[in-house]
C-alpha cells in the first residue's frame, strides 16, 4: 500500500503513517488510521483551523473539548469509535513530538480514555426477532423516499441492505465493514475475511448465507464497471455514493473507489431508522443484537469461541455477553423468538 497516495492528508499526516507503514503494520491498520485522520483533518477545516505542523502546535483543550463534543453529540459515534481515534491521535500526536525541533503539547491529553467505559448491555439494546425483519423490510422498500431520493436507489438499495446485513445478522463492526476490500469477498466460497482492525484482534473468516453472498455480488454489479471494484486489488469493496452526480465516486489521486466512511454508514442507519419508524438504532445496537441471539441459539459457545467468531480482543469481552445472557434468559429467549399472529 503506497501511503503517499493519500494527497489529501497533510504532509505530516501522511509522514506519519509512512512511518507506521516502515515498521510493519497491516494494510487494514494503515487504512483504518489514516480513515480516523482524514476525520480530524475535515473537522480542523470545518472549525477553520490550520492542520499544518504549526497548526496542530496551536490547538488547546478547548479545541480538543470541542472536538469530543461534536463527535459524541453532533456525530453520535459510539463510545468504541471515539476511543479508537482518540488513541490514532494520541499516537500521531506522539510522532510530532518525535519528529519535531522543539516540544509538541498535545490538548487531547485532556481527555481521559479510562472515562470512555463501555456502557452496560441493557435489553433495550437488542432488537428482537421481529425488530430486526421489520428493519430488513423498510431498508429493502421505497416507501417514505422523495421523487429526487428515488433516483438514487437503484445504486444504494442493495449496498444499504447489505450493510445493514453484515452488521446486524453477522456481528461486524463499522470499522470492519467499511475496511473490506474486494481481495476480502470470496464468493465461490462463499466467505468474508475480516482483517484485524485493532493490533490487537485476529484475522477471522465468516461464513455466508448463500441469499446475502448473491446480495453482495448483485451490489457489486450495482456499481457502473468504470468504478467498480477491481478484482485481486487492495479497492474498497463498499463505495461512496455522489448525491449531486448519482453516481459512486472515484479518487483520482490513488486511482481507486473512494471507501464509504465509517460516518456516512452511521448516518444511514439513522435514517433507515427513522424510515422504519424508530430512532437510537446503532451499528453497536446492531453488533450486540447478533451476540445475543447467536448465544441464544443454543450453540453452547464458551467464552474463547465466542471471541474467535465475533473478533473480541480479550475473553473477558465475550464473557460480558455470556453473563448477561445468563441474567436474562427468560426475557431473551422470548424477545428472539417470532411473535405468531
Amino acid at each position: 500500500m503506497d501511503i503517499n497516495q493519500w494527497k489529501r492528508l497533510p504532509q505530516m499526516m501522511r509522514a506519519f503513517l509512512t512511518s507506521l507503514q516502515d515498521k510493519g503494520r497491516k494494510r487494514s491498520t494503515l487504512q483504518r488510521y489514516a480513515y480516523d485522520l482524514e476525520d480530524l483533518h475535515k473537522w480542523l477545516e470545518a472549525q477553520e483551523l490550520e492542520s499544518g505542523h504549526q497548526g496542530f502546535r496551536q490547538l488547546t483543550p478547548s479545541h480538543a473539548a470541542r472536538w469530543l463534543h461534536d463527535m459524541q453529540v453532533e456525530r453520535q459515534y459510539s463510545t468504541a469509535t471515539i476511543k479508537r481515534m482518540l488513541t490514532v491521535i494520541q499516537q500521531f500526536y506522539k510522532f510530532l513530538a518525535e519528529e519535531g525541533q522543539e516540544r509538541v503539547s498535545n490538548p487531547f491529553l485532556a481527555i481521559d480514555l479510562s472515562e470512555f467505559k463501555s456502557k452496560p448491555l441493557g435489553l433495550e439494546a437488542i432488537l428482537s426477532y421481529d425488530e430486526c425483519h421489520r428493519f430488513y423490510d423498510t431498508v429493502l422498500s421505497d416507501e417514505g423516499y422523495s421523487e429526487q431520493q428515488m433516483k438514487a436507489r437503484p445504486y444504494l438499495k442493495r449496498r444499504n441492505y447489505t450493510i445493514i446485513r453484515l452488521l446486524l445478522h453477522y456481528g461486524l463492526t463499522t470499522a470492519e465493514v467499511t475496511a473490506l476490500t474486494i481481495k476480502d469477498i470470496f464468493f465461490e466460497q462463499n466467505t468474508i475475511k475480516i482483517e484485524p482492525v485493532h493490533t490487537a484482534s485476529q484475522a477471522r473468516t465468516v461464513q455466508l448465507e448463500k441469499n446475502d453472498r448473491v446480495e453482495l455480488f448483485h451490489y457489486l454489479m450495482d456499481v457502473p464497471e468504470p468504478v467498480r471494484p477491481r478484482y485481486y486489488t487492495d479497492d474498497p469493496f463498499f463505495v461512496a455514493f455522489d448525491f449531486q452526480r448519482l453516481t459512486f465516486r472515484w479518487v483520482y489521486e490513488t486511482d481507486c473507489p473512494k471507501a464509504l466512511s465509517d460516518f456516512a454508514v452511521q448516518k444511514m442507519i439513522r435514517q433507515e431508522a427513522q424510515r422504519a419508524g424508530r430512532s437510537g438504532y446503532t451499528a453497536q445496537q446492531m453488533r450486540h443484537t447478533c451476540i445475543i441471539h447467536t448465544i441464544a441459539s443454543g450453540d453452547k459457545m464458551d467464552e474463547h469461541e465466542l471471541q474467535q467468531r465475533f473478533g473480541f480482543h480479550t475473553p473477558l469481552s465475550a464473557r460480558r455477553y455470556l453473563r448477561f445472557f445468563q441474567q436474562h434468559q427468560a426475557e431473551i429467549m422470548s424477545r428472539v423468538q417470532p411473535t405468531i399472529e
